[in-house]
């Protein structure tokens, strides 16, 4: 049966209270306000299920996949009411969107802090935002079970210990469970939450709370409390003594201080966090209302996530460069002031035991924090020279192979439109997405889909006599290139170079996919007026249909087109548009002359249906970015910026767009297939 003779060898999870077939174990609260089982000797029968399902007593070896995004929820209503960046809902509703069950902790009507779950996408909001407290698992995990077992989808989200508690208590996998700890600096007790609150507010009940509101900004949280009476009380994070306690590991849980589950090989299949120290990765990130860290541990989470609908900014990051401001995802916390803090509440209120036992360090908090910042910020700038000078070693390798042996040919951007308007030949475009979305991982407006994988790597293999592919020219050299889009392609080469050379044919010629982005991301910029001018004979004095995102709005605004004989548009959806790909082929094959020329900006989907559409006889072209490109050649653009009633995804505020109440465009739009 199970004992507990020392308190760190407990975390609380309940597994065994959980598995016992005898309700023999009861979770009994101690002096400081934590659970610990208790064993009714006369209803255990000595099965031992307890000791066999404690995931301390029972470690178990796991590897992680290691992979880290930095991402936030483009909603800016969830993202300012979630703790980071709100990605928890996100995940959160894919389950529930598929007749799934979500579990997470809330706060109950007294304000404890107790595991609950939902089945409905509105019930999310009481899982939203952090509780500093540990929760109370109660039955969580045979409810789980019974769900799991009916083979309805289920997430589970808590801590670290309260994940391993669950996968030893269900003790197999289950394909239909899906679970997210948290980067964990440490459990508070449940007595003293609620003793603080109490005192707080002098005995008044407590009507709504929250830990971390981001009115301020995400760096700037305040606790607010409202009372039955009306009444409120508003904290700045770094004045609440409870907080105070919190971070100076006054009141956590015994086991807090040696965490079993402090390492990046974890057993759940996802990490949430805020991402501390972002801006020292991704300087130019929006940050203001939160940014989230996701840690993918195993292919299922990465399957799901490829999956996810795209109502999210996400840039990959190094999980090591993740951890540098965020090291309680793998260091346990240090008892500092544990001992002081319970002897002193033995004689004095809470807040005052809080006060007398920090007092001494209040005004050196912020020295401190400061202190540590400033010696990772050094360490964290050696280490992306390091990780730069690593990138920059292996994309020379690959330059030199280009080189040297296995060249990959492609043609200039003047050259690309002379030959597509002398030979009048169909193209389709690859880019840094095409090769992602082969190699199975997610873009920002398309969903992995197995099959678009299999249809991009077919395209790109291909050898049609008058249907060309184009390649980004990023095989040579990135002199011409600035900075920014020359560090990218460095990046992308290190990581994906070796598809572009075993997938590519040597002795081709390739299209140069750059016609359509043939502005921004040049040092020089002289060539680019004769360019686009050049590209405009394409289509001069030809009846156009333009297949684009439902708010792409392809040469609205400017004269990219005026050249046309006339102008139909076929509307497809502004993200996932391979959703609808069939629906498109078959809406041209029956309506659309192949007298007419087609041109495509439809992201991955323009790159198979152009190929599709000259198979069956049609002249297309796979355009792409040529409209925003020109928007901002024409604004004198130095960086890429938001354009009024366009979807631009790559920029900021991009992609809010209203209605645009255009009598002719309307007029144009012969097709809206978007769902």
């Amino acid at each position: 049966m199970i004992d507990i003779k020392e308190k760190y060898m407990c975390d609380g999870c309940h597994a065994c209270y959980s598995v016992c077939p005898k309700d023999a174990i009861n979770m009994e609260i101690d002096d400081e306000g934590f659970w610990y089982p208790k064993v009714d000797n006369t209803k255990c029968v000595d099965c031992n299920k307890c000791e066999k399902v404690c995931p301390i007593l029972n470690k178990t070896e796991v590897k992680s996949l290691k992979k880290a995004y930095a991402c936030y929820n483009l909603d800016e209503d969830i993202r300012v009411k979630s703790s980071s960046g709100g990605i928890f809902t996100i995940l959160a509703s894919e389950i529930i969107k598929d007749d799934g069950v979500v579990f997470g902790a809330k706060f109950d009507k007294d304000f404890n802090v107790v595991h609950d779950y939902v089945e409905d996408i509105d019930g999310l909001s009481k899982f939203r935002g952090s509780k500093y407290v540990q929760s109370n698992i109660g039955d969580s995990f045979r409810q789980a079970k019974k769900f799991l077992d009916g083979g309805r989808k289920v997430l589970f989200c808590g801590t670290p210990c309260q994940i391993g508690g669950l996968k030893s208590y269900l003790n197999k996998d289950y394909d239909n469970l899906v679970t997210v700890d948290l980067i964990c600096h440490g459990v508070p007790s449940p007595m003293i939450w609620k003793r603080y609150i109490n005192e707080l507010g002098d005995g008044k009940k407590l009507s709504a709370m929250t830990f971390r509101d981001k009115s301020k900004g995400w760096n700037s949280g305040v606790l607010k409390y409202r009372f039955e009476d009306g009444s409120e009380i508003n904290e700045e994070y770094g004045e609440s003594l409870y907080i105070k306690g919190f971070i100076k590991n006054c009141f956590l849980r015994s086991s807090c201080y040696n965490c079993n589950f402090k390492t990046l090989d974890r057993g759940s299949d996802f990490t949430l966090g805020d991402f501390w120290g972002i801006e020292e990765i991704i300087p130019e990130i929006d940050k203001k209302s939160g940014v989230s860290l996701i840690m993918i541990h195993t292919k299922k989470a990465q399957d799901l996530f490829n999956g996810l609908n795209k109502n999210m900014y996400y840039e990959e990051v190094d999980i090591n460069k993740s951890i540098v401001f965020n090291t309680c995802a793998i260091e346990s916390v240090k008892n500092e002031k544990r001992e002081d803090f319970f002897r002193i509440l033995k004689d004095n209120t809470l807040e005052e035991s809080i006060d007398k036992t920090i007092v001494e360090e209040v005004d050196k908090v912020g020295l401190v924090s400061r202190v540590k910042g400033k010696i990772k910020q050094p360490l964290l700038h050696c280490y992306n020279n390091l990780y730069d000078l690593y990138i920059e070693l292996s994309y020379r390798k690959y330059e030199l192979t280009n080189i040297l042996v296995k060249k990959i040919n492609i043609m200039t951007i003047d050259e690309s439109i002379e030959y597509l308007i002398k030979n009048k030949c169909s193209l389709s475009r690859f880019g840094d997405g095409e090769m992602k979305l082969i190699l199975g991982n997610r873009i920002s407006f398309q969903k992995y889909d197995s099959k678009l994988s299999k249809r991009l790597k077919e395209v790109l293999q291909s050898n049609e006599e008058n249907h060309r592919v184009g390649l980004p020219n990023v095989f040579k050299s990135l002199r011409k290139y600035d900075e920014k889009a020359a560090r990218y392609w460095k990046r992308h080469i290190w990581k994906y170079g070796h598809l572009w050379f075993e997938l590519t044919d040597k002795n081709k010629r390739y299209i140069n996919s750059f016609i359509s982005r043939c502005y921004m991301i040049f040092i020089k910029k002289d060539k680019c007026e004769k360019q686009f001018k050049n590209i405009k004979q394409l289509w001069n004095n030809k009846d156009l249909v333009i297949i684009e995102g439902e708010q792409s709005r392809l040469g609205i605004g400017n004269d990219l087109f005026e050249n046309t004989k006339s102008i139909s548009r076929i509307l497809g959806p502004k993200r996932d548009a391979f959703d609808v790909y069939d629906k498109l082929l078959n809406y041209v094959k029956e309506n659309v002359s192949k007298e007419k020329l087609i041109l495509l900006a439809l992201g991955p989907t323009a790159t198979v249906l152009a190929y599709d559409l000259y198979k069956l006889g049609y002249h297309a072209v796979d355009i792409g970015h040529i409209d925003i490109e020109y928007e901002w050649f024409l604004s004198n653009a130095k960086d890429k910026i938001a354009i009024k009633n366009k979807y631009v995804g790559e920029a900021k505020g991009g992609m809010d767009v209203e209605d645009l109440d255009l009598e002719y465009y309307k007029k144009q739009i012969i097709a809206k297939i978007i769902d």
